[in-house]
């Protein structure tokens, strides 16, 4: 199946080809804030018809750094996320003013050779940087807590998930291990990294003992010190602002239930001037709908749609999949695995979302969505790679909306190309067999075949038998 994928027809491969040049011509210009849609995502309220679907929407994790990149598999993105990559601060920042840039410098320096642009996390403190686990003054005090990667070998140890030891709950403090380690970052990569994300899921335990005043903070002093227009605090000592003002500055990339990246938004910063929102160009979530269907991530998504009303702010899903298909016994199953893909990718761009980071690409631990195995593209792999082809250069004229269990969107292409993506959330799949219902052909256009998630052509008339999996009709060939 895959080697049939991968000698797909003369337009199909062209096609491809002008993806890869657009994602190269996106990261050779930083980024910056370029969306997939109309409106950008702006204000949470969803996307729209008649705008283009850009290869700027698809990003990656990418977590064996022996892994082929995904452009080697036809598999192109505009942008990596950097997070479980042995890039953190408790790995880089071995000892005050030491720095093992080894790992890091690999990792953007492989994304910049495949043309793509880097996000980066700032989180996870260093075991000599942390507040203590049972000081109050600077973290939650709950001993019991077992912070995230405390015990996975090359992950830089316990205690991460704690604030540094220099900034008070209520946001006050030098918070200097943090800017001396920010200042570090951006000044060795400047030009290099687009973006920069202030931490990781703060709304798990597992992942942060502080509080939104301390997150805020955090960002203020970032803002300061890359993009130096706002959130420089007279408490703090800077030796540098505005490092590199045409980096993005992201919000904390808050996990479901998001309803405290709303309170983060509206925390004002101790000491200085601004709130949660007025420091970051871009909001980030991340996306995961448990053991909910795909199409839970709007849901998830519309938490947004108040705070970020009217800002235009870009948003991004910077981690989402299914997840963990141990933990959700509905997606164990790769057809199963293969409709959750194509349907996450539809709906999150038909939406507005501007980018999301699929996570990820290749096998670590749990099997986290994984798209790629040393055998080649899994199936939801090869659902990943086609459903890139039916969105990327298309322009979305019709948003993803359904009608009782049945999806639809339709997109347009030049010289009348017409096509309807259409799948019944309703339907499931087992051992290597999917149920179906019928689903009626419009008249208008006029539909005269279909591809599938493996990337194979039917001729359809009058109807045609839906699923889980998606399906693209169309009016004639992808021009």
């Amino acid at each position: 199946m895959i080697r049939r994928l991968l000698a797909q027809p003369e337009t199909r491969k062209a096609g491809m080809a002008g993806v890869i040049m657009l994602a190269a011509g996106l990261a050779a210009c930083g980024g910056g804030t370029q969306t997939s849609s109309g409106g950008g995502g702006g204000g949470g309220g969803g996307g729209g018809g008649g705008s283009t679907v850009a290869p700027f929407f698809f990003g990656m994790h990418i977590n064996n750094p022996n892994s082929p990149f995904p452009s080697t598999a036809n598999v192109p993105v505009a942008g990596v996320r950097l997070w479980d990559t042995q890039t953190s601060w408790s790995t880089t920042n071995t000892s005050p003013g030491v720095y093992d840039w080894s790992s890091l410098d690999f990792r953007v320096n492989q994304a910049l050779s495949n043309k793509v642009d880097v996000l980066y996390d700032f989180a996870r403190t260093p075991t000599w940087a942390q507040c203590a686990n049972n000081n109050p003054l600077c973290g939650s005090a709950d001993t019991s807590i077992i912070c995230a990667y405390a015990t996975i070998p090359a992950e830089g140890g316990p205690g991460e998930c704690f604030p540094p030891a220099d900034l008070n709950v209520d946001g006050s403090g030098s918070n200097q291990h943090w800017i001396d380690w920010v200042t570090a970052v951006v000044t060795r990569y400047k030009g290099k990294i687009s973006y920069y994300e202030i931490w990781n899921e703060p709304n798990n335990t597992a992942m942060w003992q502080g509080t939104d005043a301390q997150l805020v903070r955090l960002a203020g002093d970032v803002r300061c010190i890359i993009v130096g227009d706002k959130g420089c605090n007279p408490q703090s000592s800077y030796a540098q602002k505005g490092i590199d003002p045409s980096a993005k500055v992201l919000t904390p990339g808050f996990g479901n239930p998001i309803d405290r990246l709303v309170t983060y938004l509206a925390t004002p910063l101790n000491g200085g001037t601004g709130t949660g929102i007025s420091f970051a160009d871009i909001a980030a979530f991340h996306g995961y709908p448990g053991q909910s269907p795909p199409e839970q991530v709007l849901k998830i998504y519309s938490t947004l749609s108040v705070p970020l009303q009217g800002t235009k702010m870009p948003v991004f899903d910077t981690e989402g999949s299914w997840g963990s298909k141990g933990s959700i016994p509905s997606i164990s199953d790769p057809d199963q695995q293969a409709a959750f893909t194509a349907r996450y990718l539809l709906v999150q761009q038909s939406a507005g979302i501007a980018r999301l980071y699929w996570y990820g690409w290749d096998y670590i631990k749990s099997d986290n969505g994984d798209l790629w195995t040393p055998s080649g593209l899994t199936l939801a792999g090869v659902a990943y790679q086609q459903t890139e082809i039916w969105m990327s250069g298309a322009t979305l004229s019709t948003p993803c909306a359904a009608s009782g269990s049945v999806w639809t969107c339709s997109f347009t292409r030049p010289g009348g190309y017409q096509a309807m993506v259409v799948w019944d959330q309703s339907q499931t799949c087992s051992n290597g067999s999917c149920t179906t219902s019928s689903f009626s052909l419009p008249s208008s256009p006029q539909f005269v075949q279909y591809q599938d998630l493996a990337g194979s052509t039917h001729a359809v008339s009058g109807s045609v038998a839906i699923g889980a999996k998606p399906i693209l009709l169309e009016t004639g060939n992808i021009p």
